[in-house]
């Protein structure tokens, strides 16, 4: 009996301990955050996630996670910011923590970036950072902040700091940010501020395998051309200054050797600038799937030495649509070695045949590979009309000025007949959708993922997303061709999604649902497509199909494993965007 109680005595008091220990480490959690953050651990590799939500119109120091992640000895740690109206964030630079490997801000007030922390205690700690992306938000500056970096920091910064970005980044984002310069009292000169730059070092970026500055409002040259030319990239995949309003490649891209200066790039993208010319550096030794991107762009004429620089690129490709071509005499080699070239390098640009001439007037709207090459060539094929110069403006003013008086007489009937009109477009075009559209998205995966996509396909149709999923084990009929299944399952769904992985690409079916797919979305001119990325696939080692590489290299696409992945997918699967209407994303972020 004695032996009993003292058992029982034994269990109940570890079962208190044990009981004690939980509540201690359960309120030792709650302290853990930092300030305006929330943290996820994942117990299997010691990762911390920090969500940070800093609220309208509050000033939030990232001190406070650097203090944090010293005092809890963190050893792996990525950082969401994400701001409400007029939410700041304090970042000096150099951007360093204990463990901190990937950073991404997002809709901030980015405040003294430029007065460096050059304490000795930050100086100890390494530079770790892999991954940093902004998006959305504006650097603000003031001139105090520049004169002091200019005079007393310049040697201290360029010999301890000449980096922009950490020198450990692989991945370095920044999309649609800008920069706001308070002038009060500002007092250095100009010369000042170039000595500072010249005596900047030339940094080897040896990491760092995507760069991404994109979607400005403002012509971002200098920067672009600065920032080539104090760098070496020897590990440079993709490179990314769309959307920046370039009137000029930037020099080093131009004059340099890309074997030499890039040995290992794919893809420079260019498009959506101002770009009237095609000038680059040697492309002797590009590799395959090399590609430059200067799609909508200002290019009007290839000549002949256009076409010298298109040739030493192959097996690379520069990508041209939509582009404004002229079908003048100036353009006549560029038509001739479309229409009539043996040359294997004829093969990358057979699709620009299907460009639309812009001018001159008589071709305008004529596909290029349709102009007839027989004809002769008058001063006005090269040069225009002079008379057609004169009159067409002075038409044009004549009758913008009868319009607007018509309108102003007639502008409650027109208004009301408009309105109608719209009204019955409307009703016409939404029941034309509504019955060719059954489903928001057909799912494309393999069966050997079908564990996953369960779970995937339960969230998505249960509350409170309620979207209609079409499924191949679920909606395909027997009895009818697979490819028939395939090609209505595409077509009678808003949106495809694929679950790319291994085994999908092991898959000749799965191949050819997503083939399917993206040729939806470029025939109707849509966002049809999106991938989600499983983490089975290592891209580097795993090699893709040309159309999927591509695919991938130039839109954008999820990983399952990100932040905020629900909410992206939701949206993509409910919104109806044009690509015209479509930022072209290098996702190769987060970025739907």
């Amino acid at each position: 009996m004695c032996l009993y109680m003292i058992c029982l005595y034994t269990v109940l008091t570890l079962h208190t301990v044990i009981y004690v220990n939980s509540t201690e480490y359960n309120e030792k959690r709650k302290t853990l955050s930092p300030y305006q953050c929330t943290s996820v651990r994942h117990l299997h590799d010691s990762r911390v996630d920090l969500n940070c939500s800093i609220p309208d119109n509050t000033q939030w120091n990232f001190t406070v996670v650097q203090s944090w992640a010293e005092k809890h000895m963190v050893k792996q740690m990525q950082v969401y910011i994400k701001c409400g109206i007029n939410g700041t964030v304090i970042l000096r630079q150099p951007v360093k923590a204990r463990g901190l490997f990937a950073l991404y801000i997002n809709s901030c007030k980015i405040g003294n970036f430029y007065k460096y922390d050059l304490s000795s205690k930050l100086e100890l700690v390494p530079f770790t950072l892999k991954t940093m992306e902004v998006i959305d938000s504006i650097h603000v500056i003031t001139c105090r902040e520049l004169d002091i970096l200019y005079t007393n920091l310049s040697d201290k910064v360029n010999s301890k700091y000449p980096c922009y970005i950490p020198p450990s980044l692989e991945r370095y984002v920044e999309r649609n940010v800008s920069v706001l310069v308070i002038r009060v009292k500002c007092h250095t000169n100009k010369n000042v501020r170039i000595r500072h730059y010249e005596n900047i070092p030339i940094w080897n970026y040896k990491h760092l395998t995507y760069y991404e500055k994109s979607c400005s409002t403002k012509n971002k040259f200098k920067f672009t051309s600065k920032f080539l030319q104090k760098g070496s990239f020897p590990s440079l995949r993709i490179l990314n200054f769309s959307r920046l309003h370039l009137d000029r490649i930037p020099e080093k891209l131009v004059k340099g050797n890309y074997s030499k200066d890039f040995p290992d790039l794919r893809l420079v993208d260019l498009s959506h600038n101002s770009l009237s010319n095609i000038y680059f550096g040697s492309f002797h030794g590009t590799r395959e799937h090399f590609s430059i991107n200067m799609s909508h762009n200002q290019i009007r004429v290839i000549n002949s030495t256009v076409l010298t620089t298109l040739k030493s690129m192959y097996p690379g490709v520069i990508m041209l649509y939509d582009n404004p071509f002229s079908c003048r005499c100036d353009q006549y080699h560029f038509l001739q070695f479309l229409k009539y070239s043996s040359d294997p390098v004829v093969t990358q640009y057979h699709s620009l045949k299907t460009e639309s001439c812009r001018t001159p007037l008589k071709y305008k709207g004529r596909l290029l590979g349709d102009i007839p090459l027989d004809r002769k060539c008058h001063p006005s094929d090269s040069y225009g009309n002079t008379n057609a110069v004169i009159i067409i403006p002075v038409a044009s003013v004549i009758c913008c000025i009868s319009a607007i008086f018509i309108c102003l007489f007639y502008r409650r009937w027109i208004v009301s007949f408009r309105y109608k009109r719209l009204q019955q477009k409307q009703k016409k075009s939404k029941s034309i959708r509504c019955d060719k559209i059954k489903y928001d998205a057909f799912i494309s995966y393999s069966c050997k993922d079908e564990s996953l996509v369960k779970i995937m396909c339960g969230r998505l149709e249960g509350p409170p997303y309620l979207l209609s999923l079409c499924l191949h084990n679920r909606h395909f009929e027997p009895g009818v061709p697979i490819t028939d299944n395939i090609f209505e399952a595409v077509k009678t769904s808003r949106r495809t999604v694929v679950v790319l992985s291994e085994h999908f690409l092991a898959s000749q079916w799965c191949l050819m649902e997503f083939r399917a797919a993206n040729c939806k979305g470029l025939v109707d001119n849509k966002r049809h497509l999106v991938v989600i990325l499983l983490d089975d696939l290592n891209k580097c080692l795993t090699p893709l199909p040309p159309d999927i590489e591509l695919f991938l290299q130039t839109h954008t696409y999820l990983r399952a494993t990100e932040y905020m992945f629900w909410e992206k997918l939701v949206s993509f699967l409910r919104n109806d965007v044009s690509n015209k209407d479509m930022g072209h994303s290098y996702n190769n972020s987060p970025e739907i």
